[in-house]
């Protein structure tokens, strides 16, 4: 049986499967790769259930001081803050999209009763219509003692940020000049402000629940590598099936009469054909196995046996 796909072991099929089993295993490995994915934003999605609706909570429950970390299970969590902002300190954040449109988000430090400043992304405003976006232009926070409610996100990586005075790509506390005691791990999305502030300002929404196609893409993939092993192994057994019915035809011979030849015979004269096709090999022997049995019994014959 084994015999029957010996052609495999050549360099070409050796090739091809090869590259099927390649493939397959890279197919493989963005399946595992998606599917880590999904589980990611599912535990993503979980925390902004559990976290976003709650009655909010200090500061300091949830961040002990300015240098610790904010665990994953307690982003999107609701605080209440209490103290003052510093609008001479306000930057903006490029490149922020709300509905499809860009624009940037205000960012404000905001100094708690305890001394320390956390960052506050207010909301968010278009592109000016003319000239170049600066803090001077957006509205103002409020004045005095002030209170925020909103949800704990984690500050960003600004090590490559390379922008002008007052912009800044990601929010984070090393980019923004000022200030003394800041919040290094988180800042605040603010929900409301008591007083409210200058108008002008689009809030955030909410932020979404939507899975995306995660577990659909891991599906693909894992179809995609099956399809390629399933593709290698017909084209082998075809392959086989090829051989076998080649190998099953009978062979054409071609007969040579030397005589006819030395005539200089042709199709049809009086010498006869040159040339004489047998069909089957196996007929061929056949009848001449016969004919030397004739042969051998005639010779008896005379022979008197």
């Amino acid at each position: 049986m084994l015999r029957n796909y010996s052609f495999v072991a050549s360099s070409a099929w050796i090739r091809y499967i090869v590259l099927a089993l390649v493939a397959a295993t890279l197919c493989a490995f963005l399946a595992m790769w998606q599917n880590d994915r999904r589980q990611q934003r599912d535990a993503e999605i979980a925390t902004i259930e559990a976290n976003y609706n709650v009655a909010p909570v200090e500061l300091a429950e949830v961040v002990a001081d300015t240098s610790a970390g904010l665990a994953a299970e307690d982003e999107w969590t609701k605080v209440e803050v209490r103290g003052k902002y510093e609008p001479e300190l306000t930057v903006l954040a490029r490149n922020r999209t709300v509905n499809n449109q860009p624009g940037f988000y205000v960012i404000v430090p905001f100094t708690t009763v305890a001394g320390d400043q956390i960052l506050v992304n207010r909301g968010w405003v278009p592109p000016p219509s003319s000239g170049p976006a600066s803090p001077d232009g957006v509205p103002k926070p409020p004045a005095g003692e002030a209170t925020v409610t909103g949800w704990l996100r984690p500050t960003e990586d600004g090590s490559r940020d390379d922008n002008p005075d007052g912009i800044i790509r990601a929010i984070d506390t090393e980019r923004v000049p000022g200030l003394t005691s800041p919040y290094k791990n988180a800042f605040v999305q603010a929900g409301a402000e008591d007083p409210a502030g200058d108008a002008g300002l689009s809030p955030l929404p909410p932020p979404s629940l939507d899975p995306g196609s995660h577990l659909s893409y891991t599906f693909q993939w894992i179809a995609f590598g099956i399809m390629i092993l399933i593709a290698i192994v017909f084209t082998i057994v075809r392959e086989k099936r090829t051989r076998e019915s080649s190998s099953d035809k009978p062979t054409t011979y071609v007969v040579v009469d030397k005589e006819a030849l030395k005539h200089g015979s042709k199709s049809g004269s009086r010498y006869g054909t040159s040339l004489h096709r047998t069909r089957d090999s196996a007929t061929h022997r056949a009848r001449q196995a016969v004919k030397d049995e004739d042969a051998e019994d005639a010779e008896l014959n005379q022979q008197g046996l």
